[in-house]
């Protein structure tokens, strides 16, 4: 089995600006942890949590951790086939550990080993997909189904589906639209009407960089940034 996407990490200068455009937009119940300058973030069932932070450089970015059996081993691997080590690994507490490593097109990606119980409910617009690009899909593509034995369904447009393991969540791999930057990771919100989502995310200060537009398989998607900057994305089951 493939390892499982469990959290999603969004960073920013001001966590606490990221926190109430997060909590107004999407309704999410936050613990903080303010000896770490980090927030979780608990959603309604059916998808992912995670937490907002400040980073060291201070740089805004979207990040996603996978829960591996052996944190050491798959590291070393993923260091193999092309990664750079970018954090740990490093202990969080409660017998957890994790790190960070940045795949060949740059993207800083987390992994998790620890406890993995069933997480408290939460409330609000759960992280439902996220999606993976750079320059070279092909090359992203084969890294992470050779590190996390993904099954990754490759459409007729160069897009790679990766098939949700349990207790995680599905995502892509791709080279970017046009517009976008060269490489990154996005989240993915569920919501009920994308438009309506959208006017929220505006009011409260983010900006819509992609309204509503359909990617197939009766899915809709809109994209917007946060007042950091971060690129993230909302999905709708077409009516």
């Amino acid at each position: 089995m493939g390892a499982p996407v469990t959290h999603v990490e969004i960073m920013g200068p001001d966590r606490d600006q990221l926190v109430r455009f997060y909590g107004e937009s999407f309704g999410w119940l936050f613990e903080p942890h303010d000896e770490m300058t980090y927030t979780m973030f608990r959603t309604a069932p059916g998808g992912i949590g995670g937490g907002i932070g400040v980073p060291q450089d201070g740089k805004p970015s979207v990040s996603v951790y996978a829960e591996v059996e052996d944190l050491d081993a798959t590291l070393s691997q993923a260091l193999r086939l092309g990664a750079t080590g970018k954090m740990g690994p490093m202990d969080i507490g409660g017998g957890a550990r994790i790190a960070m490593f940045a795949d060949p097109a740059g993207n800083v990606f987390g992994l998790y080993e620890g406890p993995t119980g069933e997480p408290p409910e939460g409330a609000g617009s759960p992280v439902v997909w996220f999606d993976l690009f750079g320059p070279d899909a092909v090359q992203l593509q084969s890294f992470y189904r050779d590190l996390f034995e993904w099954k990754i369904d490759l459409g007729d447009d160069g897009y790679g589906h990766i098939v949700a393991e349990a207790d995680g969540v599905g995502g892509g791999i791709s080279t970017p639209m046009p517009g976008m930057p060269s490489h990154g990771i996005l989240a993915y919100m569920r919501s009920t009407n994308l438009e309506e989502s959208l006017k929220i995310i505006e009011r409260v200060g983010g900006t819509t960089v992609a309204p509503r537009q359909s990617v197939g398989d009766g899915l809709d998607i809109a994209l917007f940034t946060d007042p950091a900057g971060n690129l993230n994305g909302l999905v709708q089951r077409a009516s």
